[in-house]
C-alpha cells in the first residue's frame, strides 16, 4: 500500500493532547462538590438552569462560561449538560488565555483542558451574530468535543473582525476540535464557519460538519502545522442577502477550505458539497503589502500542504485552486506569496468547471487523482498576476474524464504528465494540450462503462488497476483514512448494515437529517457501495 511522507511538525505536546482526546471521559467516582476521573484530572459541569453559587456537578452545575473558565487547568474537563447556550443565560463561549484581559488559563502537555458536550451536539452554543458564539485565543492544549455551534444574520452588527463568524481560533496552538456541527455565519459580514486565525499551529480538526454558509466554511491564514481529517462540507445553496457581503459565486458559499498563506497544512479525507471552489490554496491576500502584516514566520514559504484522499462534489467553478497571489511581481520573490511544494494524492473531482485550476504554482505533485464528468480536468495556467513565477508541476497516475481539455499547461517552466489517461469528449481538441514530450507513458482511457458508477474508487474490474507507474492505479482509491500525511489501512467508509457511510457525527432534528444535504446521504450521491459500484 502507497504510504505518503509525514511532513508535519507536531510536538510531543500535541501528541499527548490527541492520546487524552477520547470522545468519552474515563469512569469517575465523587470527590467532594466535584467529580473526579479515575486519576487526577477533576471533571466540571455546566448548564444553562445552572447557578454559579453551586458546586460545578452534574446535579448542580454552574451557568456561565465565565465561572468555569477561571476553575480549569491541565488535565480537567468541563461537561456541557443538553440545552442551549447564549449571551443571556451563560454568555458565550469566550476563551482567552493571555494578556490583560485573560479569561482562561492554557493546559498542558499530555493534560490537556477539555470541553465536551454529555450528549454529542446537544449543547447547542446560539449567537445572536453581533459577534463568534465560539472564541478561543491565545490558548494551548485545549480539547471541543461534540458541540453545535450557529450564528445568525444582523445587518447592524459590528464591523469587528470576525464578528460575523461562528468559530473563531485565532493565536492558538495545540488544539483539537471534533465532532463539531457549525452553520450559519452572518451573510451581512465577510463571515466564515471556522476559523483559524494569524500564528495558531498545532491545530487538528475532525470529524465536523458544516452548513449553510455564503462565503467560507472553513479558513486558516498564516498558519503551519493544522490537520483537516474527515470533515463534511455543504452550503445547500445559501445565498448573498441583499445589502449583506457580496461573495463570489452569490448563490452558494464560496470556499470549502481556504488555505492562505499557510504552511505545512493536512487536509485528509473531507468530503466538500455545492461550493464555488472546494479546496484552495492560496498566497497572501492581494490587499496586503509584503511586510503589513509582517509574514509569519517571515522567511518561510508557503511551503509542504498536502492535499490528500479529498472528494469535492459538483463545485461550480474549480474543485482544487492553487494561486500564488504574485501581483505580477517579477521575480516573485516574497515568501508569503508563492505556493510551493503542494502535494496532492488520492483526491477526487467531479462535475467541476475544471478539476484542478493552478495558477502559477511551484512543485506541485499530483499523483492517482481522478477528475470525472467534468468540463475540464487538470489547468496547469499561468495567469497575468503570476507572469513572475517560474511554475513547475509533475502529474502521474491520473485520470480526466472532461468534456474540453483532460489536461492543459500553459506558461509553466518545467512539468510532466506520465502514465496519465485522459478522455475528452471535444474531437477538435487534444486530450492534451500542447501534446509532446513532456507527455510520457500515455494509458489509454477505457470506456464509460469500465468505472461503472464509480466516483471516488476504482471497480476491481477496471483496466485501470495496476495500469500505472509501477503497477499503481491510474486514478484515486478513496478508501482508506490518511492519518498525519500517512495513508492507514483503517477504512473511512464505515459499515452500516448494507450501506458504507462517511464517518458522521451525531444527528441533529432540522439541521442535518435531510438525506439529500447531508452527511448521512454523502455516500449516495458518490455511489459508494452503490449496485453499480461495489465496494470492494
Amino acid at each position: 500500500m502507497r504510504k505518503v511522507e509525514s511532513r508535519r511538525r507536531f510536538g510531543a505536546g500535541l501528541a499527548g493532547a490527541l492520546a487524552l482526546g477520547a470522545c468519552h471521559p474515563p469512569d469517575e467516582i465523587s470527590l467532594g462538590g466535584a467529580t473526579t476521573a479515575s486519576g487526577s484530572a477533576t471533571t466540571f459541569y455546566l448548564s444553562p438552569s445552572g447557578n454559579d453559587d453551586d458546586a460545578g456537578t452534574s446535579t448542580h452545575p454552574w451557568r456561565t462560561f465565565a465561572k468555569a473558565f477561571k476553575r480549569l487547568g491541565p488535565a480537567t474537563t468541563l461537561v456541557l449538560l443538553d440545552g442551549t447556550y447564549d449571551g443571556g443565560t451563560t454568555g458565550y463561549l469566550d476563551a482567552r488565555c493571555s494578556g490583560a484581559g485573560a479569561t482562561a488559563s492554557n493546559g498542558a502537555a499530555g493534560a490537556p483542558i477539555t470541553v465536551r458536550a454529555d450528549h454529542p451536539r446537544a449543547a447547542f452554543l446560539r449567537g445572536d451574530a453581533s459577534g463568534p458564539p465560539f472564541f478561543v485565543d491565545g490558548c494551548s492544549y485545549w480539547t471541543f468535543q461534540d458541540l453545535r455551534v450557529e450564528s445568525d444574520d444582523l445587518a447592524n452588527a459590528p464591523d469587528t473582525v470576525d464578528a460575523g463568524s461562528v468559530v473563531v481560533l485565532g493565536a492558538n496552538h495545540d488544539i483539537r476540535l471534533t465532532g463539531l456541527l457549525a452553520r450559519h455565519p452572518n451573510r451581512y459580514k465577510h463571515s466564515h464557519v471556522v476559523r483559524i486565525g494569524d500564528g495558531s499551529h498545532d491545530i487538528v480538526v475532525e470529524g465536523c460538519e458544516l452548513y449553510d454558509f455564503h462565503h467560507n466554511a472553513f479558513e486558516t491564514w498564516r498558519t503551519s502545522n493544522l490537520e483537516f481529517r474527515r470533515n463534511y462540507v455543504h452550503s445547500r445553496d445559501t445565498p448573498d442577502l441583499t445589502g449583506g457581503y457580496v461573495s463570489d459565486d452569490q448563490t452558494r458559499g464560496d470556499y470549502g477550505f481556504l488555505l492562505e498563506e499557510t504552511r505545512n497544512v493536512a487536509l485528509e479525507n473531507n468530503v466538500i458539497e455545492d461550493v464555488n471552489i472546494g479546496i484552495g490554496v492560496v498566497g497572501r491576500y492581494m490587499g496586503l503589502s509584503a511586510t503589513d502584516p509582517p509574514p509569519v514566520p517571515a522567511d518561510d514559504p508557503l511551503d509542504g500542504n498536502q492535499l490528500l484522499g479529498n472528494v469535492v462534489l459538483a463545485p461550480s467553478s474549480a474543485g482544487i485552486r492553487l494561486d500564488s497571489r504574485c501581483q505580477k511581481e517579477s521575480p516573485c520573490t516574497e515568501p508569503a506569496r508563492s505556493v510551493r511544494n503542494t502535494t496532492l494524492i488520492d483526491d477526487v473531482v467531479v462535475g467541476a468547471a475544471a478539476g484542478l485550476d493552478s495558477a502559477g504554482a511551484i512543485g506541485t505533485n499530483v499523483q492517482n487523482m481522478s477528475v470525472l464528468a467534468s468540463a475540464n480536468g487538470l489547468l496547469f495556467v499561468t495567469e497575468d498576476q503570476n507572469v513572475g513565477v517560474a511554475s513547475t508541476s509533475m502529474t502521474a497516475n491520473t485520470l480526466a474524464v472532461s468534456q474540453a481539455e483532460a489536461f492543459r499547461v500553459d506558461g509553466e517552466t518545467n512539468w510532466s504528465f506520465d502514465h496519465c489517461a485522459a478522455s475528452s469528449s471535444n474531437g477538435a481538441v487534444s486530450d492534451y494540450v500542447p501534446d509532446d514530450g513532456h507527455v510520457t507513458n500515455k494509458v489509454v482511457a477505457p470506456p464509460a462503462s469500465d468505472l461503472g458508477g464509480c466516483l471516488v474508487y476504482l471497480p476491481a474490474t477496471s483496466v485501470l488497476k495496476g495500469a500505472g507507474s509501477n503497477g499503481h492505479d491510474v486514478g484515486a482509491n478513496v478508501l482508506f483514512r490518511y492519518e498525519l500525511g500517512v495513508l492507514t489501512t483503517m477504512p473511512l467508509w464505515i459499515a452500516s448494515g448494507a450501506n458504507h457511510v462517511f464517518p458522521c457525527g451525531a444527528v441533529v432534528p432540522g439541521v442535518n437529517d435531510d438525506a439529500d444535504t447531508s452527511c448521512g446521504g454523502v455516500h449516495k450521491r458518490l455511489h459508494v457501495g452503490a449496485a453499480d459500484c461495489p465496494y470492494p
